[in-house]
């Protein structure tokens, strides 16, 4: 969800940057690499133009290299008959290997050039994590030096790769799984791609439900920002400050939501006989219990917020799209007034003795 100060885990981070795709990549002349759904193209250009200034080339470069992961490419294993079955462990052990090993999933299903995307992904987090000390939320605090919040958020992509490699290898079974009779309650396939351009979807601002949302991050902003004391000095919002909460949010909205209500929901919901409040409960509860040796006893809080957006997935026909907005602007605000909390580190000067 965001700030560690609140005890909010972001363990599926990955570097902003929507709005690579090039004018004229769909076959009717539209922008189809990064948006899931034609019609939200503009959408994203837009908001890309907008946040433009706060996303790096190489973030750019490695969500495009994601995105293109998830789009079929000329190459590929063309698509499995309808006889075709599930391959083994499609439910639960792939996605889990896919995890660990991002692009095993997309391997296994005949779909290497998607896994490559994945693979090469966590690597080049790999190697961006080694230019300076991640600082990850576990180990107490944000990064506020520009290397470090640049290795916080490779640290992050490798997991991030993997969690969005597990969902699209969950979801690239489930036409196999449905012929089995399975998972017979999504109704619709959502790529990567529809996660990717998500947090730019304003029409989200139209709902209701979106609305609720913001109410709660309003209340937790004005809660983090009641912690400042009057004649303390605090670090001022810099600008590298800006990417840095940009990536993070968009990173931990999109795996977040991927690897919980995009995946995890639905496998228990399957597998506890349909019993919708078991499956959300579950996953709402695994998911404060990431948060507690952060959270304490805010992690009740966060199990509340993961039950309602179980509850607004379902209510969605198991889109999570607007769950990722919900996310994505959740902790662009939590993380930044968080960031407004960091104390001016006092300097102390301290002299020999002097005897006569």
């Amino acid at each position: 969800m965001g700030a560690e100060r609140l005890g909010v885990l972001w363990p599926y981070n990955l570097p902003a940057g929507v709005g690579l795709a090039a004018e004229g990549d769909g076959p009717d002349g539209s922008n189809t690499l990064l948006a899931g759904h034609p019609e939200t193209d503009a959408i994203v250009i837009a908001f890309t133009n907008t946040f433009g200034l706060a996303m790096s080339w190489s973030s750019r470069f490695l969500m495009l290299l994601l995105a293109a992961a998830a789009r079929p490419a000329a190459g590929q294993a063309p698509p499995a008959p309808d006889s075709a079955k599930a391959p083994p462990g499609a439910e639960l052990l792939l996605p889990i290997g896919s995890f660990v090993l991002p692009g095993l999933g997309q391997y296994v299903q005949g779909a290497p050039l998607a896994g490559l995307g994945f693979s090469t992904t966590a690597v080049l987090g790999v190697a961006i994590s080694q230019t300076g000390n991640p600082v990850t939320p576990a180990l107490g605090g944000l990064p506020r030096k520009g290397d470090d919040q640049l290795a916080n958020q490779g640290a992050h992509l490798t997991v991030t790769a993997g969690a969005l490699s597990a969902y699209d290898a969950f979801r690239r079974a489930i036409p196999a799984l449905q012929r089995e009779g399975k998972y017979r309650f999504l109704p619709r396939d959502e790529t990567v791609g529809d996660l990717l351009s998500a947090p730019f979807d304003v029409r989200f601002l139209s709902r209701w439900t979106t609305w609720v949302d913001l109410a709660y991050t309003a209340a937790v902003v004005g809660l983090v920002l009641g912690q400042r004391d009057d004649g303390v000095g605090y670090e001022p919002f810099r600008w590298r400050d800006a990417p840095f909460v940009t990536s993070l949010s968009f990173n931990a909205a999109v795996g977040e939501e991927a690897w919980f209500r995009g995946w995890l929901l639905p496998l228990f919901h399957q597998n506890l006989r349909k019993r919708f409040w078991v499956a959300n409960g579950l996953q709402a509860a695994i998911f404060a219990g990431l948060h507690v040796p952060q959270a304490e006893e805010v992690a009740v809080a966060i199990g509340a917020w993961a039950l309602y957006e179980g509850w607004l997935v379902r209510r969605n026909d198991w889109s999570i799209r607007e769950s990722v907005f919900h996310h994505f602007w959740y902790d662009v605000a939590v993380v930044t007034a968080t960031l407004l909390l960091d104390e001016t580190p006092e300097i102390q000067l301290t002299f020999p003795a002097i005897r006569f």
